[in-house]
């Protein structure tokens, strides 16, 4: 299975300048919680805003174009390739669940390509200007046909109250 897990306001939008537009704990909380021991795939600007360092306790795939392999420090829990097709289908073949988690060129990437299984998706009800990454907020509700509430926390640094959605195609 391929899952979709971001954390956006309203308007789909994710982040500004290589980091994310919300730290908010529980959210990350349950990021962590839900892709430990998993596969995790992102986009090379989001391990750049990791740090350069793989998620611990997790497979890290980093999608990169060939000339920017070599800037990439090898670690046993990282792979580093330019086949989004192909590193998915291995992984499914192996029988992983894969996480995209970003950024914006790979949700929408996946998403275009109809790759994504089931998004869980973080809403803080607020739009923020001025941003630089989005998710295709139109193309994820063409995509799936069910909408399930997770669960709704209050985040006391934004006095809100913060939902996370599971949206499937069956």
């Amino acid at each position: 299975m391929i899952r979709m897990i971001v954390c956006c306001d309203m308007m789909g939008n994710i982040g500004k300048d290589n980091d994310l537009l919300f730290h908010i704990p529980q959210d990350m909380q349950f990021f962590r919680e839900t892709t430990l021991n998993h596969v995790v795939l992102m986009g090379y600007k989001t391990y750049l805003s990791l740090d350069s360092k793989p998620l611990p306790k997790r497979k890290n795939i980093v999608l990169a174009e060939k000339e920017k392999h070599h800037l990439i420090q090898p670690h046993d829990n990282l792979i580093v390739t330019d086949n989004l097709d192909g590193i998915i289908g291995e992984c499914l073949g192996n029988g992983e669940e894969v996480f995209i988690i970003g950024g914006a060129f790979v949700y929408n990437d996946t998403l275009s390509k109809d790759m994504i299984d089931e998004a869980l998706i973080t809403f803080v009800p607020t739009v923020v200007e001025n941003v630089d990454a989005s998710i295709h907020i139109e193309l994820l509700a063409q995509r799936f046909r069910h909408a399930e509430k997770i669960k709704d926390f209050i985040d006391e640094k934004l006095n809100k109250t913060v939902s996370i959605w599971r949206f499937s195609k069956h």
